[in-house]
């Protein structure tokens, strides 16, 4: 196979394939999953090896809420199932380490606010918690080397100062590594030196910013 799509209707998720014979460029249907009562979620994610899906069940009523990982290299067969109804019955992102051997659910932590921080419970394949990763706005998985880590960001605004704070965690046991942190004002400005930052970098370990008193540079 070269290639996977997914469509979800409610209690109904298709999985089909763009074949690599001569029956390339059309889909082929592979299975679908199909839920009795309740609905799939609209956040689902393929690994990258292309191997597995995870997809959440939310349960009709009082009925549990449960985070489904799935195979889907052949006709899809289950590989956990989770019970996630003390976590979460609204998911904000499922995401897969880049080496298809973690799973992250991220999830706001409350709906007081504009903009709440969100925590993630990091699984393995089999639905094994290895890790979690509190209060954060934004995540994402870095190259470090040979190995992958979590990267978190974390806006925080006091009057007019913001506190912008990047975490760095080891992507297969989770555990905190080095914490950096930039103050700026609510325009992005910064004192010392004086410059205005532009944006992050995808994974947050930099920053683009304009040199105040500066022509063209960054």
């Amino acid at each position: 196979m070269i290639g996977r799509k997914l469509f979800v209707l409610a209690g109904l998720l298709v999985c089909v394939a763009l074949g690599s014979d001569a029956r390339a460029g059309k889909l082929r249907r592979m299975g679908q999953i199909r839920v009795a009562a309740g609905y799939i979620d609209a956040h689902f994610a393929v690994s990258p090896n292309g191997r597995a899906l995870a997809y959440v069940h939310v349960g009709e009523g009082t009925r549990p809420t449960y985070l489904n990982v799935v195979g889907i290299s052949a006709a899809p067969r289950r590989l956990a199932r989770v019970n996630i109804t003390k976590i979460t019955v609204a998911p904000v992102r499922l995401l897969f380490s880049p080496d298809s051997r973690r799973l992250v659910l991220v999830y706001d932590t409350t709906g007081r606010t504009l903009n709440p921080p969100r925590d993630a419970v990091v699984y393995d394949l089999a639905g094994k918690v290895v890790g979690r990763i509190r209060g954060f706005h934004r995540l994402a998985y870095r190259r470090a080397g040979k190995v992958w880590q979590l990267t978190t960001y974390l806006r925080t605004v006091r009057g007019q100062s913001v506190t912008h704070t990047v975490t760095l965690y080891d992507a297969i046991t989770c555990r905190r590594g080095k914490v950096a942190r930039l103050r700026s004002r609510r325009s992005g400005e910064i004192s010392k030196p004086k410059m205005t930052i532009a944006y992050f970098s995808p994974d947050f370990t930099r920053v683009v910013a304009k040199v105040q008193g500066a022509y063209n540079r960054a």
